[in-house]
C-alpha cells in the first residue's frame, strides 16, 4: 500500500481506473455506470432514460451558485439529454454570513446590467466625443491652412488606439503581477479612477458651452499646424486620442473591478458607444452637422460622476478590509441591496462608505447647481447690464 499523499484536484486516472474496474455490473437498468471519463450516468426509469451528475465547484470564490447549476448542467447536456432539476449540496465554511448565503441564490437583476451598460458607454461615448471634436477643430483648421497635413495627422490619431489597447493589456498585467494584495490593488485603481473623474467632471462642465470648447481646441492646434511640420502635427493627432484612450483604459480597469461576472454587460456598452460615435463622428467630420452636444456630454458626464461615486464606496471598503480605515457597521439600519447593484454602485453598510459617497455627492450637486443654474443666471444678469450700459 502506498502512502505517497496525493496531488491537489481529481483523482489521477489511473488510480481512478484501478479502484472502478473490479466493480461489479451495476443492475440491468443502469445503461451507463461508474466508468473513467464519464461525468454523468444513465438509469433506465419507466418514462425513460434519466441522466444525473454531480461535480463539486472549485478554485473560484465567486458566484458559486451560477457556476454550480452551469457546471454540472453541462455534465448532463453533453449527454444528449436536457437538464431539468438540480440536487445540490452546500458545504459553508465557519465564519460564513448571511450576505454570503443569500449571494448563492442571487442572480444580478436588471437594475445591474442596465447600470454597467450605460456606464461602460458613458466611458468611452465622452472620451470619443472629446476625440471627435479635438479631431474636427483640427481638421477644420488644416483644411485652410495646410491640407496636405490631413494624413499625417490621421496616421497620429489611427496609431493611438493600438496603443490605447495596449496600455489597457499592460496595466492590466501590472495589477495581477504586482507584489501587493488584491485589496490594496483595487483600492489604489479605484481610487486613482476616482481623482481622474473628479478632474473630467470639472474640466467638462466648464466647457459645455461647445462654442467656448472649439475656441480651446483651436489655441492647442495652432502651433503645430502654423509650422506645417508632418511629424508634429502626427503626434498631436496621436497625443490628441491616445490621452483619451489611456484615461478609457484606467475607466475600464475600475469598472471591471466593480462589475465582475458583468463583463459582456460592458462589452454591450462598449459596442453601443462605438456605434454611436460612428455616426456621430461622421455627422461632425463629413457632414459638419451641428449636434446636441451639450446635452449628450451632460448626460455622460453625470454618468462619470455616479461612477466615481460607486468607485470611492469600494475603494473605502477595501481599505476597511485590511485595517486602513476604521469600520463603523451600520447593522439592519442599512438597507439591503442585490449583491451585484451593491458592489456597482459601492454600497455597504459602513458609516465610513456611506460618508465619503455623501461627501462626493454634495460636491458634485453643487458644482451641476452652480454650472446649469447660478452661472448662466450670473451670465444673463451681467447681459442685461452691458446693454442697458450701452
Amino acid at each position: 500500500m502506498r502512502t505517497d499523499a496525493l496531488p491537489e484536484g481529481k483523482v489521477p486516472v489511473e488510480l481512478l481506473a484501478r479502484v472502478l474496474d473490479p466493480l461489479a455490473p451495476g443492475p440491468p437498468e443502469v445503461r451507463l455506470g461508474p466508468r473513467v471519463g464519464e461525468d454523468a450516468a444513465a438509469i433506465d426509469v419507466r418514462a425513460g432514460t434519466l441522466v444525473v451528475a454531480t461535480d463539486p465547484i472549485t478554485l473560484t470564490s465567486g458566484d458559486l451558485g451560477r457556476f454550480s447549476v452551469t457546471v454540472n448542467a453541462n455534465d448532463v447536456a453533453v449527454t444528449g439529454a436536457r437538464p431539468r432539476w438540480f440536487c445540490p449540496v452546500v458545504l459553508l465554511p465557519p465564519g460564513s454570513t448571511e450576505t454570503e448565503v443569500e449571494a448563492l441564490f442571487e442572480g444580478p437583476g436588471l437594475v445591474a446590467p442596465t447600470l454597467v451598460t450605460v456606464a461602460s458607454f458613458s466611458i468611452l461615448f465622452r472620451e470619443g466625443i472629446e476625440v471627435i471634436l479635438v479631431l474636427a477643430a483640427i481638421l477644420g483648421y488644416i483644411q485652410t491652412q495646410n491640407p496636405q497635413l490631413r494624413r499625417p495627422l490621421w496616421w497620429g490619431a489611427g496609431l493611438a488606439i493600438p496603443a490605447s489597447l495596449l496600455t489597457w493589456f499592460i496595466l492590466n498585467w501590472v495589477l495581477h503581477v504586482a507584489p501587493i494584495g488584491r485589496e490594496v490593488i483595487e483600492a489604489l485603481v479605484s481610487l486613482l479612477a476616482v481623482a481622474l473623474m473628479f478632474y473630467i467632471s470639472f474640466w467638462l462642465l466648464r466647457r459645455l458651452d461647445v462654442r467656448r470648447w472649439m475656441e480651446f481646441l483651436r489655441a492647442r492646434v495652432w502651433d503645430a499646424v502654423a509650422a506645417g511640420n508632418t511629424g508634429a502635427v502626427a503626434a498631436l493627432g496621436f497625443v490628441s486620442v491616445y490621452r483619451e484612450g489611456a484615461e478609457t483604459a484606467l475607466f475600464y480597469q475600475a469598472l471591471l473591478l466593480i462589475a465582475q461576472r458583468l463583463e459582456l454587460w460592458i462589452l454591450l456598452g462598449i459596442g453601443l458607444a462605438i456605434l454611436a460615435l460612428s455616426v456621430i463622428g461622421w455627422a461632425i467630420i463629413a457632414l459638419g452637422a451641428r449636434l446636441p452636444l451639450r446635452a449628450f456630454l451632460g448626460i455622460a458626464v453625470a454618468v462619470i460622476m455616479l461612477l466615481s461615486v460607486g468607485l470611492l464606496g469600494n475603494a473605502v471598503w477595501e481599505l476597511q478590509q485590511i485595517g486602513v480605515v476604521p469600520m463603523t457597521l451600520l447593522g439592519d439600519s442599512f438597507p439591503r441591496f442585490n449583491r451585484f447593484l451593491a458592489d456597482l454602485l459601492g454600497l455597504h453598510a459602513t458609516l465610513e462608505t456611506v460618508a465619503a459617497q455623501s461627501l462626493l455627492l454634495l460636491v458634485y450637486l453643487a458644482a451641476w447647481l452652480y454650472a446649469f443654474w447660478w452661472q448662466p443666471r450670473g451670465a444673463g444678469s451681467w447681459r442685461r447690464q452691458g446693454t442697458g450700459a450701452g
